[in-house]
């Protein structure tokens, strides 16, 4: 079973028939790697190539300071051997963007348990207050805004403090880029603004075709910001005018 999941999912969702076969001709060999260790193997794989074809740099085992992000996963206490494994760091547009695979093991006093996201992240000009886009079940996120758009109120949950800000930020322009993407996001992706940066969490963003996606809907979102939200709702602006 293991082998038809690699041979199926990872191989031939790239369109390479050569390691479809070569998984293939391996089955006796494989039955004894652990599947993590072939999931994590073809993972990289796929996150080489994609860097190399989109002029990106990979990082192995960075070493770079954990996020330090108030959304989950990065502020759940329990959490324990946090560590990026990998990164890509490169540009979308004018964009300096990092995408980062996050891996942790939470301890619940029974058992451990071990926990991954893929990160993206794309850093704005300037910081805004906090918004998010897809599932949250933070008390603290704010209510869920709607839009005049009810194809985009379907797919797009947006919960944000200030309702003014988040439609100010999620321009009709924005809503059709987003819809246009096909981008599940209300399964296994929620984007936030935090601060300085534009940021997608998912459990999913490991093929290919995810991370194109991913890095294209925080793309959509950061060029469709008025530049107006930029002289109003500028936190270092707003907290020198208090």
């Amino acid at each position: 079973m293991l082998v038809l999941v690699q041979i199926l999912y990872w191989p031939l969702m790239f369109g390479l028939l050569v390691p479809s076969i070569t998984v293939a001709l391996a089955s006796p060999l494989l039955a004894f790697v652990p599947s993590g260790i072939i999931v994590s193997a073809l993972r990289r794989r796929e996150k080489k190539r994609w860097a190399r074809a989109h002029g990106f740099a990979f990082h192995d085992r960075p070493g770079w300071p954990l996020p330090q992000y108030d959304v989950a996963p990065f502020n759940i206490g329990r959490a324990r051997r946090r560590r990026i494994v990998d990164a890509i760091t490169g540009q979308v547009g004018e964009f300096p963007v990092c995408q980062l695979h996050y891996r942790w093991w939470n301890n619940n006093k029974v058992q451990f348990s071990s926990h991954f996201r893929n990160v993206f992240t794309l850093t704005l000009p300037h910081a805004l207050p906090p918004l998010s886009i897809g599932p949250t079940i933070s008390p603290d996120a704010g209510k869920t805004v709607r839009f005049e758009s009810i194809d985009f109120n379907e797919v797009w949950s947006v919960v944000c403090p200030d309702a003014r800000f988040a439609k100010a930020v999620i321009t009709p322009r924005t809503m059709d880029g987003l819809l246009g993407l096909d981008l599940p996001v209300t399964a296994n992706t929620r984007i936030v603004i935090a601060g300085h940066d534009l940021v997608a969490i998912s459990m999913g963003g490991s093929r290919g075709s995810d991370i194109t996606r991913v890095f294209s809907a925080l793309q959509i979102i950061a060029e469709g910001i008025p530049d107006y939200v930029w002289d109003e709702f500028e936190v270092d602006r707003q907290e020198s005018r208090g």
